[in-house]
């Protein structure tokens, strides 16, 4: 019986760790459908590293998309327009991206030390970079 209870403890602690793992963004990415008319697509993502217990929500024009959470992405896809990407800690940082129609863009999160207090820096990366970037995230940034 000892046997049976160490077997599902730990066939259910595999269970909740592929769960939290996510979907890697080569997997995620081949699911995604078309770019909607009069809409841009961003993605937003973090890559692991320094700070990595902390992470911040991430607004479009002040709505919640998502939290950058480290070696994460999420992507929404947005109507044509200007749009102020926020990410919040200690102070606010902002960044304006113009969305135009069937164009991806890719704005990568990072997280510094400044003044002895963890900061974030937003950055629009050029697609080729992203792309290589990307690979080692999952979708669990929601």
């Amino acid at each position: 019986m000892k046997y049976f209870y160490r077997t599902m403890v730990v066939s259910l602690a595999l269970v909740l760790a592929s769960c939290a793992s996510g979907v890697p963004y080569e997997s995620y990415r081949a699911t995604l459908g078309p770019i909607p008319e009069d809409h841009g697509r961003i993605f937003v993502y973090r890559l692991k590293g320094e700070g990595d217990r902390v992470s911040s929500a991430v607004r479009f024009n002040g709505e919640p998309i998502g939290r950058a959470v480290p070696g994460t992405f999420v992507y929404k896809d947005l109507p044509i327009g200007p749009y102020s990407l926020a990410a919040a800690k200690n102070t606010e940082r902002t960044l304006t991206v113009h969305v135009s129609e069937g164009n991806t863009q890719y704005i990568r999160v990072d997280i510094v030390l400044r003044a002895m207090r963890w900061d974030w820096d937003l950055t629009l990366v050029p697609e080729e970079k992203a792309l290589v970037e990307l690979a080692q995230t999952t979708n669990k940034g929601k």
